[in-house]
């Protein structure tokens, strides 16, 4: 059975600035696509957003949810033979 783990990481993108214009050089991207998932003024606030984002089940990924149709746990389990 494959498992495969969705990643991000915190990545310095010197002169970056988020949405209210302000600099926020340290962001969270995605793995898979690239893309700036949320931008920070400290790489210790980017980690800890990016330790809850990890624990909360990574909200700020565009993909949609794979378990949303799934019944139960054997139908789960049967899904990835």
């Amino acid at each position: 059975m494959e498992y495969r783990i969705k990643e991000s990481f915190v990545k310095h993108i010197p002169g970056h600035k988020n949405s209210k214009g302000e600099a926020s050089p340290y962001c969270i991207v995605s793995h898979e696509t690239g893309k700036i998932l949320s931008s920070h003024k400290t790489e210790s606030a980017a980690k800890k957003h990016l330790q809850d984002m990890h624990a909360h089940g990574n909200t700020h990924n565009d993909n949609t949810d794979k378990f949303s149709n799934v019944k139960d746990l054997k139908s789960l389990l049967n899904s990835n033979k």
